[in-house]
Protein backbone atom coordinates (compact mmCIF):
# COMPACT_ATOMS: atom_id res chain seq x y z
CA UNK A 1 0.00 0.00 0.00
CA UNK A 2 1.35 3.31 -0.72
CA UNK A 3 1.46 6.11 1.45
CA UNK A 4 -1.84 8.36 1.28
CA UNK A 5 -2.00 11.95 -0.69
CA UNK A 6 -4.84 14.24 0.66
CA UNK A 7 -5.27 16.88 -2.26
CA UNK A 8 -6.94 20.91 -1.59
CA UNK A 9 -10.52 19.41 -3.27
CA UNK A 10 -10.25 16.66 0.18
CA UNK A 11 -9.78 13.74 -2.30
CA UNK A 12 -7.46 10.79 -0.34
CA UNK A 13 -5.25 9.35 -3.07
CA UNK A 14 -3.99 5.25 -2.17
CA UNK A 15 -2.24 2.68 -4.00
CA UNK A 16 -2.65 -1.07 -3.51
CA UNK A 17 -1.33 -3.32 -5.90
CA UNK A 18 -1.77 -2.57 -8.78
CA UNK A 19 -5.59 -0.35 -8.49
CA UNK A 20 -5.39 3.12 -7.57
CA UNK A 21 -7.98 4.58 -5.47
CA UNK A 22 -9.66 8.24 -5.06
CA UNK A 23 -11.93 8.57 -1.81
CA UNK A 24 -13.74 11.14 -0.61
CA UNK A 25 -12.93 11.84 3.50
CA UNK A 26 -16.52 10.88 3.90
CA UNK A 27 -14.85 7.35 3.19
CA UNK A 28 -16.69 6.73 -0.22
CA UNK A 29 -15.06 6.01 -3.17
CA UNK A 30 -14.84 8.19 -6.22
CA UNK A 31 -13.19 6.44 -8.62
CA UNK A 32 -10.13 3.32 -9.18
CA UNK A 33 -7.81 3.12 -11.58
CA UNK A 34 -6.02 -0.04 -12.59
CA UNK A 35 -2.17 0.32 -13.42
CA UNK A 36 -0.09 -2.57 -15.79
CA UNK A 37 1.89 -3.55 -12.86
CA UNK A 38 1.92 -2.97 -8.98
CA UNK A 39 2.45 0.85 -7.76
CA UNK A 40 6.14 2.15 -7.41
CA UNK A 41 5.31 5.32 -6.59
CA UNK A 42 3.42 7.31 -4.03
CA UNK A 43 1.11 9.62 -5.59
CA UNK A 44 1.46 13.51 -6.32
CA UNK A 45 -1.17 15.83 -7.17
CA UNK A 46 0.21 18.98 -8.94
CA UNK A 47 -1.22 22.67 -9.47
CA UNK A 48 -3.14 21.74 -11.67
CA UNK A 49 -4.39 18.85 -9.64
CA UNK A 50 -3.46 16.35 -12.11
CA UNK A 51 -2.60 13.15 -10.56
CA UNK A 52 0.50 11.34 -10.92
CA UNK A 53 1.23 7.34 -10.15
CA UNK A 54 3.56 4.87 -11.76
CA UNK A 55 4.47 1.27 -11.82
CA UNK A 56 7.22 -0.32 -12.69
CA UNK A 57 6.45 0.39 -16.50
CA UNK A 58 4.97 3.42 -16.57
CA UNK A 59 3.76 7.04 -15.01
CA UNK A 60 0.31 7.77 -15.43
CA UNK A 61 -1.13 11.11 -15.49
CA UNK A 62 -4.82 11.13 -14.39
CA UNK A 63 -7.45 13.98 -13.93
CA UNK A 64 -9.59 14.96 -11.16
CA UNK A 65 -11.82 11.68 -12.65
CA UNK A 66 -9.58 9.38 -13.23
CA UNK A 67 -9.55 9.21 -16.62
CA UNK A 68 -6.03 8.89 -18.22
CA UNK A 69 -4.32 12.33 -19.42
CA UNK A 70 -1.43 10.42 -20.66
CA UNK A 71 1.47 7.77 -19.91
CA UNK A 72 4.92 7.93 -20.43
CA UNK A 73 6.94 3.99 -20.77
CA UNK A 74 9.75 4.29 -18.43
CA UNK A 75 11.41 0.70 -17.35
CA UNK A 76 12.05 1.06 -13.62
CA UNK A 77 12.50 -2.53 -12.19
CA UNK A 78 12.35 -1.32 -8.56
CA UNK A 79 12.57 2.87 -8.68
CA UNK A 80 10.03 4.61 -7.59
CA UNK A 81 11.00 7.49 -7.36
CA UNK A 82 10.09 10.77 -9.62
CA UNK A 83 8.94 14.42 -9.77
CA UNK A 84 7.34 17.11 -12.05
CA UNK A 85 8.24 20.78 -12.99
CA UNK A 86 6.44 23.44 -13.37
CA UNK A 87 5.48 22.72 -16.73
CA UNK A 88 4.50 19.19 -16.07
CA UNK A 89 7.23 17.22 -17.47
CA UNK A 90 8.19 14.59 -15.23
CA UNK A 91 11.63 13.50 -14.35
CA UNK A 92 12.92 9.94 -13.81
CA UNK A 93 15.10 7.35 -13.58
CA UNK A 94 15.18 4.72 -15.59
CA UNK A 95 16.39 1.13 -15.16
CA UNK A 96 19.72 1.99 -17.42
CA UNK A 97 21.03 4.60 -14.66
CA UNK A 98 19.31 7.15 -17.24
CA UNK A 99 17.73 10.65 -15.91
CA UNK A 100 14.70 10.54 -17.85
CA UNK A 101 12.56 13.70 -18.87
CA UNK A 102 8.97 12.85 -20.34
CA UNK A 103 6.59 15.50 -21.61
CA UNK A 104 3.32 15.60 -19.91
CA UNK A 105 1.98 13.51 -23.66
CA UNK A 106 4.16 11.15 -22.41
CA UNK A 107 7.01 11.90 -25.15
CA UNK A 108 10.60 11.71 -23.94
CA UNK A 109 12.45 14.87 -24.77
CA UNK A 110 16.05 14.00 -22.90
CA UNK A 111 17.65 11.11 -21.14
CA UNK A 112 20.83 11.82 -19.32
CA UNK A 113 23.13 8.72 -18.37
CA UNK A 114 24.45 8.66 -15.02
CA UNK A 115 27.44 6.61 -13.14
CA UNK A 116 25.22 5.44 -10.41
CA UNK A 117 21.72 5.51 -9.16
CA UNK A 118 19.90 7.88 -8.17
CA UNK A 119 19.10 7.62 -4.40
CA UNK A 120 17.74 10.64 -3.37
CA UNK A 121 14.44 12.36 -3.62
CA UNK A 122 14.81 14.53 -6.50
CA UNK A 123 14.15 18.82 -6.07
CA UNK A 124 13.36 21.45 -8.85
CA UNK A 125 14.34 24.79 -7.55
CA UNK A 126 12.47 27.82 -9.29
CA UNK A 127 15.27 28.41 -11.55
CA UNK A 128 15.06 25.32 -13.23
CA UNK A 129 18.06 23.20 -11.28
CA UNK A 130 17.03 19.48 -10.55
CA UNK A 131 19.28 18.15 -7.76
CA UNK A 132 19.75 14.47 -6.52
CA UNK A 133 22.16 11.87 -5.10
CA UNK A 134 23.69 8.97 -6.12
CA UNK A 135 24.88 6.08 -4.21
CA UNK A 136 28.38 6.74 -5.72
CA UNK A 137 28.30 10.14 -3.29
CA UNK A 138 27.61 12.36 -5.85
CA UNK A 139 25.19 15.56 -5.71
CA UNK A 140 23.90 15.97 -9.27
CA UNK A 141 22.35 19.42 -10.72
CA UNK A 142 20.86 19.10 -14.15
CA UNK A 143 18.77 21.93 -16.07
CA UNK A 144 15.78 20.96 -16.74
CA UNK A 145 15.06 22.90 -19.36
CA UNK A 146 18.40 21.80 -21.65
CA UNK A 147 19.22 17.99 -19.70
CA UNK A 148 22.81 19.42 -19.51
CA UNK A 149 24.55 18.83 -16.28
CA UNK A 150 25.81 21.49 -14.64
CA UNK A 151 27.61 19.88 -12.08
CA UNK A 152 28.41 16.79 -9.66
CA UNK A 153 29.62 17.55 -6.32
CA UNK A 154 31.31 14.54 -4.17
CA UNK A 155 29.57 14.89 -0.59
CA UNK A 156 31.73 13.30 1.84
CA UNK A 157 31.55 13.03 5.74
CA UNK A 158 34.91 15.66 5.70
CA UNK A 159 32.61 18.17 4.00
CA UNK A 160 29.43 17.78 6.08
CA UNK A 161 29.27 19.56 9.11
CA UNK A 162 26.67 19.27 11.84
CA UNK A 163 25.97 22.27 13.79
CA UNK A 164 23.42 22.64 17.33
CA UNK A 165 21.19 25.47 17.09
CA UNK A 166 19.19 25.98 20.79
CA UNK A 167 17.20 23.07 20.74
CA UNK A 168 16.91 22.26 17.18
CA UNK A 169 19.78 20.54 14.55
CA UNK A 170 21.14 22.88 11.47
CA UNK A 171 22.71 20.77 9.16
CA UNK A 172 25.31 22.64 6.91
CA UNK A 173 27.19 21.14 3.54
CA UNK A 174 30.31 22.58 2.57
CA UNK A 175 31.15 21.97 -1.09
CA UNK A 176 34.53 22.36 -2.53
CA UNK A 177 35.65 22.30 -6.23
CA UNK A 178 38.49 20.69 -8.10
CA UNK A 179 40.87 22.48 -6.66
CA UNK A 180 39.39 21.78 -2.78
CA UNK A 181 38.35 25.68 -2.71
CA UNK A 182 34.87 26.26 -0.91
CA UNK A 183 32.02 26.76 -3.27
Amino acid sequence: MTVPHIDNNGNIYIGSSYTFYSIKLTGSLNWTFVLQSKIKSIPYVDSNNLIYISDSYNIYMLNQNGKLVSEGFIYYGDRSDFCVGSDNSIYSENSHQQLVQLFPNGYRNYEYSLDNNIITKMKIFPDGMLYFGTNDGYLYSVNTFTGQQIQNIVITPSNIVLKAKSDAFQFVVKVYDINNNEI
